[in-house]
């Protein structure tokens, strides 16, 4: 994780990605995008050999739509969880970013499917003293993370708050 998005006296408990089960729907769009370009090369080929190039650019589309936005979305996913914290970073191009104060959280919801009990993942849903509530999606070992927020949110309880920053006190 970046350095940067902590603060002084911070430190990094957890950090996760949502789990890789999250990523089969567009390898297999990648491999069916694949078998069906080289089908459809090989029947316009023979029929009218100008509709290549169509072909070719409504793969290229529908890749980008369901192959290489979902990866690269995957792939710029992090959720966070800090002695303070809890971060998360989601997307590449229109990035979502949310930092919740351990001290704000009043409670940590636990769903797992069907497959989240085969792959060990499921979803979290973290709310927060006032009713604002953030959903985490396909998070690894999610039974270890809700936990580590019970434990940490827990100690925050206890911990004084920081001073504020000099730079914001006022003469």
């Amino acid at each position: 994780m970046a350095r940067r998005w902590l603060a002084d006296g911070e430190l990094e408990v957890i950090t996760l990605r949502p789990h890789a089960s999250s990523i089969w729907f567009p390898i297999v769009m990648l491999l069916l995008l694949a078998l069906g370009l080289g089908a459809g090369l090989r029947a316009i080929a023979e029929l009218v050999p100008e509709l290549r190039w169509v072909l070719v650019g409504l793969v290229c589309v529908f890749g980008f739509v369901f192959v290489f936005r979902p990866l690269l979305r995957w792939r710029n996913t992090r959720y966070v969880l800090t002695t303070r914290r809890l971060l998360t970073r989601i997307g590449a191009f229109g990035r979502i970013v949310h930092d919740i104060p351990l001290a704000a959280i009043s409670q940590v919801e636990c769903r797992r499917g069907a497959t989240g009990w085969l792959t060990g993942c499921g979803n979290l849903r973290i709310v927060t003293v006032d009713g604002f509530w953030l959903d985490l999606r396909k998070v690894p070992d999610v039974k270890r993370v809700r936990n580590a927020i019970h434990e940490l949110g827990a100690e925050s309880y206890a911990r004084p708050l920081p001073p504020p920053h000099a730079a914001w006190a006022t003469a």
